[in-house]
């Protein structure tokens, strides 16, 4: 790690030849000088001319280091960044949606000043085609309170992955990093990363912009990232049961854990029938775990799901594909 640094920002990028222009274009719109914060791209064996993009923006800017590598997913490339980064603290932005303008040097004093581990800020989910813009913040009540992670996940603060600050050193001390050759590998990181966080802190400023408008590696069509989310779901499911932690942080991990399971629904409904018995055969053999966390979580409609799930899976798939989740 590199102290002069106090920014890196990581940036993995996968077939995003139209949208990474506007991406990278915004972190450098930015209120610190660029010897103050590093950019670093990793092409995830883009198909597309992604990589062109990337390289023609950076070939002017001394800041921006750019990696390419075999398609290993999202998590790798997350992973190689990390492992490059020298700056104080890390931002992981997906190379389909943008920030805001001038935000760099509010979220570094405000972590940097609370000698914070995590600080999570506002983001808003946006679709250019439709207008629709649906905003994203804490509680006013939570703006710029420092709290221990555990406290975090007990009063379900937790957002994804993308909105949150994290200190460079508190990820390797603990030895955080994303699960490689999958999608939706940051649910299983973002538990784990409130659990060992000791000074979390909110801003409810806006400054991330989630776009929707598009398909990315987290919003297909195809069949693999429904198997990926039980995977992902199977991996928080068993870190939760591996540590030891009061009831209220196990009923928070476990309804985090569930929300995972409960987007299988909705894809499914996008897939034909022997998707549906390929889910079926994997979900049987995570009954016996899948059924208490959903009860743990104590939201009705989690428990109601274990109470069927308990009778059947293809029970559960049925009812679930009968109505929207």
């Amino acid at each position: 790690m590199d102290s002069a640094i106090k920014l890196s920002i990581i940036i993995p990028a996968y077939n995003t030849a139209a949208l990474i222009g506007r991406c990278l274009e915004s972190v450098f719109d930015q209120d610190l000088p660029t010897d103050d914060f590093e950019v670093i791209v990793v092409n995830d064996g883009s198909m597309d001319n992604t990589l062109e993009v990337i390289e023609n923006f950076a070939k002017d800017k001394n800041n921006v280091k750019v990696f390419s590598q075999e398609n290993k997913r999202q998590g790798a490339a997350r992973n190689l960044g990390l492992r490059h980064a020298r700056g104080e603290y890390i931002w992981f932005i997906d190379s389909d949606d943008y920030i805001e303008a001038n935000c760099y040097r509010k979220i570094y004093e405000k972590a940097n000043s609370s000698k914070l581990d995590i600080l999570s800020f506002g983001s808003c989910r946006i679709n250019t085609d439709t207008n629709y813009r649906e905003d994203h913040f804490c509680d006013s009540k939570y703006d710029s309170v420092v709290m221990r992670g555990e406290d975090a996940l007990v009063k379900r603060l937790v957002p994804i992955t993308i909105c949150h600050l994290f200190h460079h050193s508190f990820l390797v001390d603990n030895d955080l990093y994303f699960r490689e050759q999958m999608v939706y590998e940051d649910n299983e990181f973002i538990i784990k990363s409130y659990y060992y966080a000791q000074r979390v802190s909110f801003v409810r400023d806006i400054f991330y912009y989630y776009n929707i408008t598009t398909p990315s590696t987290t919003r297909s069509t195809s069949s693999q990232p429904i198997f990926d989310l039980i995977k992902a779901t199977n991996h928080t499911i068993d870190f939760c049961n591996s540590i030891q932690v009061g009831v209220q942080t196990r009923c928070a991990m476990s309804f985090y854990a569930i929300i995972a399971f409960n987007c299988i629904f909705d894809k499914l409904k996008q897939q034909g029938g022997d998707v549906g018995k390929e889910v079926i055969r994997k979900i049987l053999p995570m009954r016996k775990k899948l059924v208490p966390t959903m009860l743990l979580s104590f939201h009705l409609k989690y428990c109601l799901e274990a109470i069927v799930l308990a009778v059947s899976v293809k029970l559960l798939l049925t009812i679930n594909n009968m109505r929207r989740c």
